[in-house]
């Protein structure tokens, strides 16, 4: 082989690895391009899941929010019928009260009228027995 037949065949080989490095490149670059565009969606992906994060960490809040209300509601309630039930048992308490002595009132009542009746009949027999002496005389 004559010198200019190997200057001849190591410029196609060169040429063969230039051809294969700029191919290597374009699938190089290819892969970069993909692999950016699989840190896009990454990122993508991850800025989703945080603003998720802030929607749950936000609906957390309301719920902790509406609970709290519901509890101060809960202990309102509460506090209105223990207030309740004490005024209950404060008008029960009035009205045996009230009751027991209206049956004292009634008893003593009750009392008086059978000490006059008792006395109206003992009368009433001193008055049959007047009116019978005569009619005897």
């Amino acid at each position: 082989m004559t010198n200019e037949e190997k200057i001849l065949d190591l410029l196609q080989a060169m040429q063969t690895d230039i051809t294969s490095l700029k191919a290597g490149q374009v699938a190089m670059q290819t892969d970069i391009a993909g692999l950016k565009a699989g840190q896009v969606k990454l990122e993508a992906g991850q800025a989703k899941l945080e603003a998720g994060q802030v929607k749950l960490e936000a609906g957390q809040a309301k719920l902790e929010a509406g609970q709290d209300r519901l509890e101060t509601k809960l202990m309102g309630e509460i506090t209105g019928l223990a207030s309740m039930l004490a005024d209950t048992h404060e008008i029960i308490d009035a009205f045996r009260n009230e009751t027991n002595k209206k049956l004292d009132t009634l008893n003593e009542e009750v009392t008086a009228v059978k000490r006059l009746t008792t006395r109206n009949i003992y009368d009433i027999a001193k008055l049959q027995e007047k009116i019978e002496e005569p009619a005897e005389a």
